[in-house]
């Protein structure tokens, strides 16, 4: 890997498209002033190190743990033809759809309920799942974070959840806010990017409307995964390099730049945009972790663990073809041959693995090998990935006995 500064900016076509010829001579103003910044601290800074801390509110890594208590509410999912028996008659009803609704009783209540025809907990409705902490939202310790606000250089991250499975609908007002929806967040979550104004919007909106369960910022602790972190029973050492993935705006990246040459970070790989996102390979120190995950911009911060190929290893084990805890020499094609099965045997067997899945390969453009036209099937057909040929020989013989395309369109190349 070839190492070197921060001296430019994410390649990528930028989130925010809307106006973009009204904002031109903006942008190249802001590209000249980026140059220049970019000069300025092309060389490390001296920067304190340890100046920041993970911490969520009043909250940080010795009490983190606190949000994940437990409150005293149940929600349930509840068969719209579900009988309803007397325990339910005081359920508050969260949200309707179009075969079951959810409804929000007390824990004596759902454990009345708990063998009811019809009736399922959903307890996950009150989580939001984060790799560094699971949240229950109905907590007062959650509860306490709701309303807050974190900007830095303007714009900032929000978590919001609502209190069901999402509808469009719901969504539709999320947007008429202004925020821009980063990712969608388990359960029934969204995190979501904005300013001032566009959160001041999310604000009334949340204090006018029933289908938001919980909201919070969406703090620098929230963000590292805890085998980053020295001392976390998790942690990984990876000698100081890590993964830190930004969501892609103008406006949060060049602070986030400039703190990255600051502090001396090194890029370890080349900088990926892809989609809403810019994902950066960095070596820096564990100091410095807190002041990063602190940026606007910053969507999470991983460990940068080298990626290993262990399907072989995992067939092996699964196999038990294992000395102790350790694999015997050999792959597992030859163990199968050792077993008494060939490839010559399968063929000859006409036996057939049917998958339904659009993931299987994709359909080519017309006119392009592997080819099958919409609403019918053809085989055998050529493939693109070399597992769907045998022995992983491209050009050889297809593992596509047939290939069927049914849709009301072609899904694209």
């Amino acid at each position: 890997m070839n190492d070197s500064t921060f001296s430019s900016l994410p390649t990528g076509q930028p989130h925010r498209r809307s106006m973009w010829r009204r904002l031109l001579p903006l942008v190249v103003a802001a590209t000249v002033l980026v140059a220049g910044i970019m000069v300025t601290f092309r060389s490390p800074l001296a920067r304190a190190a340890g100046r920041a801390q993970l911490t969520a509110g009043k909250f940080n890594l010795s009490n983190l743990q606190e949000l994940s208590v437990a409150g005293d509410r149940v929600k349930l999912h509840v068969e719209s033809d579900a009988p309803m028996p007397e325990a339910m008659r005081s359920a508050k009803v969260i949200s309707e759809y179009d075969t079951f609704r959810v409804v929000e009783v007390s824990e004596r209540e759902a454990a009345q309920l708990a063998d009811a025809p019809g009736v399922t907990q959903r307890n996950d409705f009150n989580y939001v799942y984060l790799n560094a902490v699971e949240i229950n939202t109905t907590s007062p310790a959650a509860q306490s974070l709701r309303g807050q606000q974190e900007l830095v250089d303007g714009v900032g991250m929000r978590l919001v959840q609502f209190a069901g499975p999402i509808q469009p609908g719901w969504v539709r007002m999320l947007e008429a806010t202004g925020v821009q929806i980063v990712t969608p967040i388990p359960s029934n979550a969204y995190l979501v990017y904005g300013n001032a104004k566009s959160f001041a919007a999310l604000d009334a909106w949340m204090q006018r409307t029933e289908v938001v369960q919980w909201d919070s910022p969406f703090y620098g602790l929230f963000k590292v995964h805890p085998s980053a972190i020295p001392g976390s029973k998790q942690y990984i050492d990876t000698n100081g390099e890590y993964q830190v993935q930004l969501f892609n705006d103008q406006q949060g990246n060049r602070g986030t730049f400039e703190l990255l040459r600051e502090i001396g970070a090194r890029q370890i790989a080349g900088s990926q945009a892809w989609g809403p996102y810019v994902n950066l390979f960095i070596k820096m120190s564990p100091d410095y972790l807190a002041d990063v995950a602190n940026r606007p911009d910053v969507v999470s911060i991983h460990p940068n663990v080298e990626v290993k190929k262990l399907d072989e290893r995992q067939n092996m084990i699964v196999a038990g073809n294992i000395t102790g805890n350790t694999p015997n020499p050999g792959n597992y094609l030859a163990l199968l041959a050792s077993w008494g099965f060939t490839q010559a045997q399968f063929n000859a067997s006409g036996f057939v693995v049917d998958v339904v899945d659009d993931g299987a390969d994709r359909n080519l453009p017309p006119g392009d090998p592997g080819t099958v036209p919409v609403n019918s099937n053809a085989g055998p057909v050529p493939a693109r990935h070399f597992c769907l040929w045998e022995s992983g020989v491209l050009g050889g013989t297809s593992r596509f006995i047939y290939k069927g395309v049914w849709s009301t369109q072609v899904p694209p190349a």
